[in-house]
């Protein structure tokens, strides 16, 4: 019952420092063991697409984004959790692949669903990486807005909130 959480957070703490290999391995463990189609697996592909695009690996991003896509639309039709979680990562990829419109027009779709699943981390991301793609996109104005609103919706942001909008 721990095995697969701790796995899930020692890749995430190795792909936060960089340590892409051992990310990997642990990844690697962890699609064996969880199951298919399940809410867990997004997370995980997830988390393998996250480092695909930290490792530059554009078409491997690619492929595991098709994958999650259908994984999370046949499980609550893509309000999962994880579902929801992955449209973070998406965002972040379509914006790192110069589709900066269909990545803003995702994260502005996603808010109101975020919004019902009352994850305020979630939300205070999805509306800062909105607000990013809105002002490149030439809507500065809309994402200032935007940006103000996740900054004060928070009465005490993380610390990692507070510089991602600084």
């Amino acid at each position: 019952e721990l095995r697969i959480p701790a796995l899930g957070n020692f890749a995430h703490i190795k792909l936060a420092s960089e340590s892409h290999e051992d990310a990997e391995t642990a990844l690697g463990e962890l699609v064996r063991v969880v199951r298919k189609g399940g809410g867990t697996e997004i997370g995980v592909r997830d988390t393998q697409m996250q480092l695909a695009m930290a490792a530059g690996n554009i078409a491997l991003a690619a492929s595991l984004s098709e994958e999650i896509q259908t994984i999370s639309e046949n499980l609550e039709g893509g309000y999962s959790y994880y579902g929801l979680w992955y449209l973070h990562t998406r965002v972040k990829w379509l914006y790192h692949t110069e589709r900066v419109e269909t990545g803003v027009a995702v994260a502005l779709d996603a808010l109101p669903r975020i919004e019902r699943m009352a994850d305020r981390n979630l939300l205070s991301r999805m509306q800062l990486l909105a607000a990013e793609g809105l002002g490149r996109i030439g809507r500065e104005s809309e994402g200032a807005r935007l940006m103000a609103h996740a900054v004060s919706a928070n009465p005490d942001p993380p610390l990692e909130l507070m510089a991602e909008a600084s």
